[in-house]
C-alpha cells in the first residue's frame, strides 16, 4: 500500500469535486433531508447523528456504517449545515472499514487508497431499522446457525408445530391406506341381466328473443332498439398518497419519498340503456330411440328445415348409450352393477345370461377393464 502525501490528502478528502447542490437536499432540489443516527459499537453512545457525527464524541471510534438506523419521528433532525453536499454513498476502506465520501480517494482514517473500495450497505426501512439499531451479533449469529444447519431458514416461513405435524401424519396415513385399499383387488361373479340402447338426435329451433343491456353490450345482430338515458356505475383505478418511504443515501443521511397506494373508485356516469329483439338457435326438443339387443339401433326420423327463417328447425347433435346391466352372483348377489359400452362394437360382444368375472378394490370400486367372460 502507497500512502498519499499530507496535501494529496487534504486535496481529496477535505475539499472534494463534487456536483453542485442545494445545501441538504439532493442535486438541484429543495426536497428536505434528514440525518440516520447511529451508536457506537465501542462505548455505547447513542443516537448519534449520521452526518454531524462522523466520529463518535465521547469515545472518538469511527462511524460504523452498519450501525446506523433510521431515527423514529421525534428523534429525526434534518440536516441544517450549509455546507453539506451529497456525493454519493460512502466508500468502505478496504484496510481500516471505515466509511469515507464517495468523493474521496484516500481513506481520512488510515490513508488508504480507496480504489475499487467498496460501498456502504445500504439500509431498508423496517421495524428492524426504525428507532433503534439492529442487533447484529443475533442477526450475524442466526445467519450461521442457518448455514450449519441447526436452525431453520427463517424466510421459509415454515410454521412446524406440533399440531401441524399431526395433522400431516394423521393425512399421510389416511392417504396410504386409501391407497393400499385402492390397489388391493377381489374377483366378483356376474351375469348379464338386460342390455339396453338409446340413440338421441337433439333438434334446435330460431327463436325470436327480447333483451336489454348497456348499448355498447348489446349483440351486433339486435334489431327494433330502443334507448333511454340512465346513470350507469363505472369503476376506476385511483392513485392516492398512503404514507412516506425513506430511502437511505449511504452517507449517513436519508430522504422521504411519498408512498403511493391504488384504489377502486366508483362513479355514475350517463349512458344508453336500451331495449331490443334478435334471433337465436335455441333448444327445441330431442328425439329418442331406444330398445333391446333384439332390435337393430336406428336414429329417429327428423328432416331439417330447408330455410333459416324464424321458426326454422335444424339438429345440434347425435349421442347414443349402450348400457349392459349385471346381476351380481355369491357375495354379490341381489346387486347390480351397470356398465357403459364405449361402441355398438363392443356391445354386441354381450348376450343375457353370459356370465363374467370382474375385480373389486377393497373400496367397493368396480373396475370395468378387468371384466372377463366365463363358462359356466
Amino acid at each position: 500500500m502507497s500512502l498519499p502525501g499530507f496535501g494529496d490528502f487534504l486535496k481529496n478528502n477535505l475539499t472534494p469535486n463534487q456536483p453542485d447542490e442545494k445545501p441538504g437536499g439532493t442535486p438541484g432540489s429543495n426536497a428536505p433531508v434528514f440525518q440516520m443516527l447511529w451508536d457506537c459499537k465501542f462505548c455505547g453512545t447513542k443516537k448519534l447523528l449520521g452526518v454531524d457525527n462522523k466520529f463518535c464524541p465521547n469515545c472518538g471510534s469511527p462511524q460504523a456504517p452498519e450501525m446506523r438506523y433510521f431515527p423514529s419521528e421525534e428523534d429525526k433532525k434534518a440536516i441544517s449545515d450549509p455546507n453539506y453536499k451529497y456525493a454519493g454513498v460512502d466508500k468502505l476502506c478496504p484496510f481500516c472499514q471505515t466509511p469515507n465520501s464517495a468523493a474521496a480517494n484516500f481513506c481520512k482514517q488510515c490513508g488508504g487508497d480507496l480504489t475499487g473500495a467498496k460501498q456502504a450497505e445500504l439500509k431498508v426501512e423496517s421495524a428492524a431499522t426504525v428507532g433503534q439499531a439492529e442487533d447484529l451479533v443475533k442477526k450475524n449469529f442466526d445467519a450461521e446457525m442457518v448455514r450449519i444447519g441447526v436452525a431453520p431458514d427463517p424466510n421459509a416461513q415454515r410454521n412446524w408445530t406440533p399440531v401441524v405435524l399431526g395433522v400431516i401424519a394423521v393425512i399421510a396415513l389416511v392417504g396410504g391406506l386409501l391407497f393400499f385399499l385402492s390397489r388391493s383387488t377381489y374377483k366378483v361373479e356376474l351375469q348379464v341381466a338386460a342390455m339396453q340402447w338409446e340413440r338421441t338426435i337433439t333438434v334446435e329451433r330460431l327463436a325470436i328473443l327480447t333483451g336489454s343491456d348497456w348499448q355498447d353490450s348489446m349483440p351486433g345482430d339486435a334489431y327494433n332498439v330502443s334507448c333511454t338515458t340512465r346513470d350507469r356505475t363505472y369503476t376506476r383505478s385511483e392513485s392516492y398518497q398512503c404514507g412516506t418511504t425513506r430511502i437511505d443515501r449511504g452517507d449517513g443521511s436519508f430522504s422521504e419519498q411519498p408512498k403511493y397506494c391504488t384504489r377502486q373508485v366508483q362513479e355514475q356516469r350517463p349512458d344508453r340503456w336500451c331495449s331490443y329483439t334478435y334471433n337465436r338457435w335455441t333448444f327445441s326438443r330431442n328425439l329418442v330411440t331406444s330398445g333391446g339387443p333384439e332390435n337393430e339401433p336406428v336414429w329417429a326420423s327428423f328432416t331439417p328445415s330447408a330455410s333459416i327463417l324464424t321458426g326454422a328447425e335444424r339438429e345440434a347433435g347425435r349421442f347414443e348409450k349402450y348400457v349392459v346391466k349385471f346381476a351380481g352372483l355369491g357375495d354379490k348377489k341381489g346387486q347390480e352393477f351397470t356398465y357403459e359400452a364405449p361402441d355398438f362394437t363392443k356391445w354386441k360382444t354381450f348376450a343375457v345370461n353370459q356370465t363374467y368375472e370382474l375385480d373389486f378394490n377393497r373400496l367397493e370400486n368396480a373396475l370395468w377393464d378387468t371384466l372377463k367372460e366365463t363358462k359356466r
